[in-house]
């Protein structure tokens, strides 16, 4: 489904709440609770990627990926992408 999003621009429910929880600087342990993943590889290649590359979100450590200190936040387009979804 990730492909289609992609594609359409259409954000997942569950890319949604990690937005959200992006609003505060969040840990990709966190995130992945979120989703209800357990492979931090295939999460970072599958939701988290794609929502960098729209620059919905940003590495607070871009220059470290991988740092046991990196935290995922909003950009001010994702603060206004998700502005505009359906309340929960």
């Amino acid at each position: 489904c990730l492909q289609e999003d992609r594609t359409s621009h259409r954000t997942s429910r569950h890319q949604v709440d990690i937005l959200r929880k992006c609003l505060i600087e969040t840990g990709i342990v966190e995130l992945m609770a979120i989703a209800g993943r357990t492979d931090r590889t295939k999460f970072r290649h599958q939701v988290l990627n794609p929502l960098i590359e729209a620059r919905l979100l940003e590495m607070t450590i871009p220059n470290k990926p991988t740092s046991s200190k990196q935290k995922y936040r909003l950009t001010d387009k994702g603060k206004k992408h998700i502005r505009k979804l359906p309340e929960k």
